[in-house]
Protein backbone atom coordinates (compact mmCIF):
# COMPACT_ATOMS: atom_id res chain seq x y z
CA UNK A 1 0.00 0.00 0.00
CA UNK A 2 1.34 3.47 -0.86
CA UNK A 3 0.51 6.83 0.68
CA UNK A 4 -1.39 9.38 -1.36
CA UNK A 5 1.74 11.23 -2.43
CA UNK A 6 3.45 7.94 -3.27
CA UNK A 7 6.43 8.67 -1.04
CA UNK A 8 6.02 5.81 1.41
CA UNK A 9 5.39 2.17 0.70
CA UNK A 10 3.96 0.11 3.54
CA UNK A 11 3.99 -3.66 3.39
CA UNK A 12 1.16 -5.19 5.44
CA UNK A 13 1.67 -8.83 6.30
CA UNK A 14 -0.81 -10.90 8.30
CA UNK A 15 0.19 -12.93 11.32
CA UNK A 16 1.05 -16.51 10.49
CA UNK A 17 2.56 -15.58 7.11
CA UNK A 18 6.07 -14.72 5.96
CA UNK A 19 7.47 -11.83 4.00
CA UNK A 20 8.54 -12.75 0.46
CA UNK A 21 12.06 -11.71 1.54
CA UNK A 22 12.21 -14.14 4.49
CA UNK A 23 14.43 -17.20 4.43
CA UNK A 24 12.62 -20.43 3.74
CA UNK A 25 12.92 -21.61 7.34
CA UNK A 26 12.11 -18.24 8.92
CA UNK A 27 9.39 -18.36 11.56
CA UNK A 28 6.09 -16.79 10.46
CA UNK A 29 4.99 -13.39 11.68
CA UNK A 30 3.68 -13.98 15.20
CA UNK A 31 0.18 -13.29 16.44
CA UNK A 32 -0.04 -10.19 18.68
CA UNK A 33 -0.66 -12.45 21.70
CA UNK A 34 2.67 -14.19 21.05
CA UNK A 35 4.34 -10.80 21.41
CA UNK A 36 2.63 -10.02 24.69
CA UNK A 37 -0.19 -7.86 23.29
CA UNK A 38 -3.45 -9.18 24.70
CA UNK A 39 -5.81 -6.49 23.40
CA UNK A 40 -5.88 -3.11 21.73
CA UNK A 41 -2.72 -1.31 20.83
CA UNK A 42 0.19 -2.59 22.84
CA UNK A 43 3.90 -3.12 22.59
CA UNK A 44 5.69 -6.31 21.63
CA UNK A 45 7.70 -8.05 24.31
CA UNK A 46 11.47 -7.80 24.00
CA UNK A 47 12.15 -11.36 22.85
CA UNK A 48 9.51 -11.25 20.12
CA UNK A 49 10.67 -7.84 18.95
CA UNK A 50 14.30 -9.01 18.73
CA UNK A 51 13.31 -12.08 16.72
CA UNK A 52 11.22 -9.99 14.31
CA UNK A 53 14.16 -7.62 13.76
CA UNK A 54 16.54 -10.54 13.12
CA UNK A 55 14.14 -12.24 10.70
CA UNK A 56 13.68 -8.97 8.78
CA UNK A 57 17.46 -8.98 8.20
CA UNK A 58 17.69 -5.33 7.17
CA UNK A 59 20.46 -2.87 8.00
CA UNK A 60 18.05 -0.55 9.80
CA UNK A 61 16.81 -3.44 11.95
CA UNK A 62 20.37 -4.41 12.89
CA UNK A 63 20.98 -0.78 13.84
CA UNK A 64 17.81 -0.75 15.98
CA UNK A 65 18.95 -3.96 17.68
CA UNK A 66 22.37 -2.46 18.35
CA UNK A 67 20.81 0.56 20.01
CA UNK A 68 18.52 -1.67 22.10
CA UNK A 69 21.35 -4.03 23.11
CA UNK A 70 23.26 -1.09 24.57
CA UNK A 71 20.38 -0.63 27.04
CA UNK A 72 19.99 -4.31 27.99
CA UNK A 73 21.31 -5.75 31.22
CA UNK A 74 22.69 -9.28 31.47
CA UNK A 75 19.32 -10.73 32.50
CA UNK A 76 17.58 -9.33 29.42
CA UNK A 77 20.35 -10.53 27.13
CA UNK A 78 20.11 -14.01 28.67
CA UNK A 79 16.32 -13.98 28.18
CA UNK A 80 16.74 -13.08 24.49
CA UNK A 81 19.41 -15.76 24.00
CA UNK A 82 17.15 -18.41 25.55
CA UNK A 83 14.30 -17.38 23.25
CA UNK A 84 16.47 -17.38 20.12
CA UNK A 85 17.65 -20.94 20.82
CA UNK A 86 14.18 -22.11 19.70
CA UNK A 87 14.83 -20.92 16.13
CA UNK A 88 17.42 -21.53 13.38
CA UNK A 89 20.91 -20.89 14.76
CA UNK A 90 21.65 -18.02 12.38
CA UNK A 91 19.39 -15.72 14.45
CA UNK A 92 21.32 -16.39 17.65
CA UNK A 93 24.65 -16.01 15.80
CA UNK A 94 23.55 -12.66 14.38
CA UNK A 95 22.35 -11.46 17.78
CA UNK A 96 25.69 -12.46 19.30
CA UNK A 97 27.53 -10.63 16.51
CA UNK A 98 25.52 -7.47 17.17
CA UNK A 99 26.10 -7.84 20.90
CA UNK A 100 29.85 -8.20 20.35
CA UNK A 101 29.91 -5.17 18.03
CA UNK A 102 28.17 -3.11 20.71
CA UNK A 103 30.57 -4.29 23.37
CA UNK A 104 33.43 -3.26 21.09
CA UNK A 105 31.61 0.02 20.34
CA UNK A 106 32.22 -0.61 16.65
CA UNK A 107 28.92 0.10 14.92
CA UNK A 108 30.50 -0.54 11.51
CA UNK A 109 30.13 -4.27 12.24
CA UNK A 110 26.36 -4.15 12.59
Amino acid sequence: MDDVEGEVSIECLPAGKNSPRDAEDAPPIPEPEELGVSSGLGYANLTGWVLMKLVANRDKDRYHLGEAVKQMDEAKIAMVVQHLRKYPTRYLREFQRILQACQNEDSRNW
